[in-house]
């Protein structure tokens, strides 16, 4: 609010501003702007993820098909509480707390295809009974390991830079701004 003075010698303006507005507006964004943030991510994530995903099984070698299918189709994003107001977003391979989908052996798969295995030797010894006598057979194979997919940076890479202008729109969106 402004009031003006004048008189034959000069002029005055006394100003008053009312801030109530504006204190209401920041309890109302303490209360909704961590919800806003989580979804805005959330979005991203998950479409960023299916088109990893996609990509994963198009590009899987004919001998990793499984493999690689097992794991795209596990991919989530997930909200959690953080706080009284927050929310905290996560990406990954279900089930995310246990380190990710696990193939028929048990091995952590999501993890194998994100950091690549290289070649190893698999040995095997077995006991054979020939009536009195024990002879043992061992045997040994070459995996050939497999390059790094890099399914988690590839997810990042595209979803990181869209966060900002994507918080920027939604805060907008939800509060009325100028955008930018």
């Amino acid at each position: 609010m402004v009031r003006k003075r004048v008189n034959t010698s000069g002029a005055s303006f006394t100003t008053k501003w009312n801030w109530s507005g504006a204190e209401q507006g920041k309890r109302t964004m303490d209360r909704e702007a961590g919800q806003i943030l989580g979804d805005t991510i959330y979005k991203i994530l998950k479409t960023e993820g299916d088109v990893t995903a996609g990509k994963m099984k198009s590009e899987a070698p004919p001998t990793m098909k499984r493999m690689f299918s097992k794991v795209a189709d596990s991919f989530m994003a997930e909200q959690r509480p953080l706080g009284e107001n927050g929310t905290s977003v996560i990406f990954g391979s279900a089930p995310i707390d246990s380190g990710g989908v696990k193939g028929s052996r048990g091995g952590k798969i999501a993890q194998y295809l994100n950091r690549g295995v290289k070649a190893f030797s698999m040995g095997r010894e077995r006991n054979v009974n020939l009536g009195k006598e024990f002879i043992t057979i061992s045997s040994e194979s070459e995996h050939p390991g497999f390059p790094a997919v890099k399914w988690l940076q590839r997810t990042m890479n595209r979803a990181v830079p869209q966060i900002d202008d994507a918080i920027i729109t939604a805060l907008d969106t939800s509060w009325g701004g100028g955008g930018p």
